[in-house]
Order: C-alpha cells, then structure tokens, then sequence
C-alpha cells in the first residue's frame, strides 16, 4: 500500500516501510486473537478481500475529470479555493 502511495517499487531497499508489529497479519488465529471482541472482523476482510479485483498500470498517474465553474481554469479554481481557506481559517489575505 505504501508502495502505490509514494510510487515506489518493492524491490527498491530505499523505500517507506511500517514495521510488521505495526498490523495485523498472517495466521488466522493470530489474527482472531486480537480482535476477540469482534469475531466477525477476520471473516468480513477475507469475504472484501475476495470481491477485490484491482489492476493497476505502475508509472501512469490518473485523475479524476473535473469541471470547474464558469470563469475558471483548473488551476485557477484550485488557487482561488486555496487562498479562500487561507483567508477562512487563519485571516490571511
């Protein structure tokens, strides 16, 4: 997951990594006896798990379409809401 995040590659030895203690992973029963105050918690990530059918393309960014309002580039839209929060949230002008 990091991986697709930060565009990194697995076999890269540089990369961003979160220690294994940090999730819970691998045999089932380590697994169920973590969560025992949710027992459904395990048979619910398998059963998304198996309705996941994700294929990326690596090295191909993908944006969402979107319009901005009459007027506005893209970008321009982009820096008006940018200086809006600014002005919204600390006064800034």
């Amino acid at each position: 997951m990091i991986c697709l995040q930060t565009q990194s590659l697995l076999a890269d030895e540089k990369r961003m990594r979160y220690v294994s203690e940090q999730f819970i992973s691998g045999r089932p029963r380590r697994c169920t006896s973590c969560s025992p105050k949710v027992p459904e918690a395990l048979k619910n990530t398998v059963a998304v798990a198996e309705k996941c059918n994700l294929l990326l393309e690596f090295g191909k960014l993908r944006f969402p379409v979107y319009q901005p309002p009459d007027g506005f580039t893209r970008e321009h839209y982009l820096r008006h809401l940018c200086v809006q929060g600014l002005h919204d949230r600390y006064g800034i002008e």
